[in-house]
């Protein structure tokens, strides 16, 4: 954002300076291409998306306003704060299922103050956010607002047909309402119990919802500097399922692919209580997000080996770390949580970070699972070919993304296939489903494409294939696997 503004201003200041007056179009248009040049990624990222169109759209109700001199510095910032919600709301309801109206008096004080924290004031405004499901659909209505608006404040809407007028508000009318109640009322669960390992990049985020639809989260991905996969990724898969609570949320460990995003997660949503290993970090963002922990008020516990969390029939288990071992234990991966979730027949196996001294300690106590969420992103250090011979997994996902570490190894694939499970990758497929009634499980994996990426897959639709092209593979949803849990015909033996 610094750099988007130092930019846009030493154009204006040099166009000043050489007694120049280009349209306000002209100076941003090279501003953006100036910024691009220096940082081509900006071209996907949200934050410069958001920033165009906040200038574009302040600098629209400016215009907007100088046609209305009596109306003095307040109705030019009122109108610079409209403009600003508006040509930013069709990104925000796209990209993260959400507009703030509120903004438009929010920005009252953003604008002349922005050194001052406003934000945290609005969100507390009853209604001041429309909350919908992120994407395109929930995106047309405002598109629909802003292009209505911009129309009728160019004054061309009085040349304009009584009643073709009256078709296009109806049409308008039509649109909002169906994809709002599209937006707030599509719930549709499949099984009793569903988990969804997201694809959050290289780290771990798994959401699982209980059969009486109350939900758990277990880490919630990387946070760097210019990326927050809490923010953008588990944040806005919640808004999507309509979910304001959790009744947990648990933290393998405290490493930056793991923890990362959980921040993001409790400063969003209520939560019922936070469980992690007890292992003390100095880091500054262990220290963030235990700053958040207290902030709100939260319920932490420490989480050890024989503790659960039972949820109508759903049944989450630690089977490590021990106290003895965190005691003796410094190296943060091999304290992780291991959680064992059982629901009728389905068992499954999440591993966090764990490696091959931790997994022989668990031999003797790992039941047999359906499915195994593999250990360390698939690393050679994780996955023992004896761990996967105690467990006998018929299915096991991989969250990874692009990293340089070498996951995931190609010996533990390897390992796994060879002892029959299906492998499920998050960097080649996208986020991995599981659904469940405890008899049978059903899995199915599709990636949540960019706003670019549903572009290029527009594009390779419409073009002729060669047939052999593995560029389209992203596009193309796999079709569903379903395997049972038990005997349908008799009681399943202790397991």
């Amino acid at each position: 954002p610094a750099t988007r503004a130092a930019a846009f201003l030493t154009l204006f200041a040099v166009a000043r300076w050489r007694q120049r007056h280009p349209p306000l179009a002209a100076v941003i248009g090279c501003a953006a291409f100036l910024v691009m040049v220096l940082d081509p990624s900006v071209v996907t990222s949200v934050g410069a998306w958001l920033s165009l169109a906040a200038v574009v759209g302040t600098s629209w109700g400016g215009r907007l306003a100088r046609a209305y001199p009596r109306g003095g510095a307040a109705l030019r910032l009122f109108a610079s704060s409209v403009g600003a919600v508006l040509f930013t709301s069709p990104i925000t309801a796209l990209v993260f299922g959400s507009v703030s109206p509120v903004g438009v008096i929010a920005n009252l004080a953003a604008i002349p103050l922005a050194g001052l924290a406003v934000a945290s004031v609005a969100a507390a405004v009853p209604a001041g956010h429309v909350a919908g499901i992120a994407g395109p659909a929930f995106a047309l209505p405002w598109c629909l607002l802003l292009v209505r608006v911009q129309y009728l404040a160019s004054g061309r809407a009085a040349h304009l047909a009584r009643r073709a007028r009256y078709v296009l508000a109806v049409a308008a009318a039509v649109v909002w309402a169906s994809v709002w109640g599209s937006g707030l009322g599509g719930r549709n669960h499949e099984g009793a119990v569903q988990v969804y390992v997201l694809d959050v990049g290289q780290g771990d985020a798994i959401l699982v919802r209980a059969s009486d639809d109350r939900w758990f989260l277990v880490d919630a991905g990387p946070r760097s500097a210019r990326w927050d996969a809490g923010r953008r990724v588990v944040v806005p898969f919640l808004r999507r399922h309509g979910i304001r609570s959790l009744e947990a949320v648990l933290v393998s460990h405290g490493d930056a692919d793991h923890l990362g995003g959980v921040a993001a997660v409790l400063e969003e949503v209520e939560v019922g209580v936070v469980v992690e290993p007890g292992q003390p970090l100095g880091t500054s963002l262990y220290l963030d997000y235990l700053s958040t922990v207290d902030r709100y008020g939260l319920d932490l516990r420490i989480g050890r080996a024989g503790d659960s969390l039972i949820v109508d029939s759903l049944t989450i288990a630690v089977l490590h770390p021990t106290s003895a071992w965190v005691t003796g234990e410094f190296e943060p991966n091999e304290n992780s949580l291991v959680l064992h979730l059982r629901f009728g027949c389905f068992d499954l196996l999440l591993t966090g970070d764990i490696g091959h001294r931790v997994e022989r300690e668990l031999l003797d106590r790992v039941p047999d699972v359906d499915v195994l969420k593999v250990g360390h992103h698939g690393s050679a250090g994780s996955t023992s070919r004896q761990f996967v011979a105690a467990l006998r997994p018929t299915t096991a996902v991989v969250s990874v993304g692009r990293n340089t570490y070498g996951h995931p190894s190609d010996d533990v694939l390897e390992r796994l296939e060879r002892s029959g499970a299906r492998v499920y990758r998050t960097d080649r497929g996208g986020t991995v489903t599981i659904s469940t009634d405890g008899r049978y499980y059903r899995v199915d994996q599709g990636r949540s494409l960019t706003v670019a990426g549903s572009m290029l897959c527009q594009i390779r639709h419409l073009l002729p294939s060669n047939g052999s092209s593995s560029s389209r593979s992203a596009c193309i949803r796999k079709p569903p696997v379903i395997s049972p849990t038990c005997s349908t015909t008799s009681p399943s033996p202790p397991r």
